[in-house]
């Protein structure tokens, strides 16, 4: 995941199943997409992984700003 600004990462563990989630802060405000596969492109690939890997995934704004973006695993 790549986002603006600093980042900070964190992994938590979801107290329902007990499953790891990877959260990545950043300040930015855009909510991230999965983008075309394009074999030429030289960046916009981790959401794509992100997507084949993960349980499940999502945004969220923060009131303070920026958002997190979450994988579960």
């Amino acid at each position: 995941m790549h986002g603006e600004g600093p980042i900070v990462v964190r992994v938590v563990r979801d107290e329902r199943d007990g499953r790891p989630v990877v959260e990545v802060w950043d300040g930015g405000v855009e909510r991230p997409e999965v983008r075309p596969e394009n074999h030429a492109a030289t960046s916009g690939r981790g959401l794509v992984l992100v997507s084949q890997l993960a349980i499940e995934w999502g945004t969220r704004p923060l009131l303070e700003g920026g958002k997190i973006t979450w994988a579960k695993c």
